[in-house]
This record gives C-alpha cells, sequence and structure tokens, in this order.
C-alpha cells in the first residue's frame, strides 16, 4: 500500500528551497481514507529530530491489518522513505 499522502508531501517538499523534514512534521497524527473496502488509517508519529514513523492500517471487527511500516529518516543528503 502506497502512502498517497507521503508521495504528495515529497513533491511538495522537493519544491521548497527550505529544511524539507520540518515541512514533512505536517504529517503528524492519524490521517484515514475511505478505500471503498474500509477506512485505511495512517498514523504519523515524530520519533526524534530526524526522524518520523508511520503506519497504515485497516480495522476489521476487532481486529487490525497493518499493511506497512514507514520511517523518514533526514540526514545530510536528503529525506529517505524506509518502507518495512
Amino acid at each position: 500500500m502506497k502512502y498517497i499522502l507521503v508521495v504528495a508531501a515529497l513533491f511538495f517538499v522537493g519544491c521548497s528551497s527550505s529544511d524539507p523534514y520540518k515541512k514533512l512534521g505536517r504529517l503528524s497524527g492519524l490521517w484515514q481514507t475511505d478505500t471503498g473496502e474500509g477506512i485505511l488509517y495512517e498514523e504519523w508519529s515524530k520519533r526524534n529530530n530526524n526522524t518520523m514513523h508511520g503506519k497504515s492500517y485497516m480495522i476489521n471487527g476487532s481486529d487490525s491489518m497493518v499493511f506497512e511500516r514507514v520511517q523518514l529518516v533526514k540526514s545530510d543528503s536528503g529525506v529517505y522513505y524506509i518502507p518495512t
């Protein structure tokens, strides 16, 4: 499952000359999208000054299905999208 918000944010950030990682902080929080098959949730949190963690999941009854976990990591050479 691809993160539509992350792709859009990375495109927006790439068009800017300021620190891109600061703008990615706007992703923090819980986002939801109706997929037609249920509600897809994306949850983002800032781990430290250089790392954000995200995950996407759906809730089916009392069970949740995690689709992807992601780290956005800032380094000297840029911001890296690391899915697991």
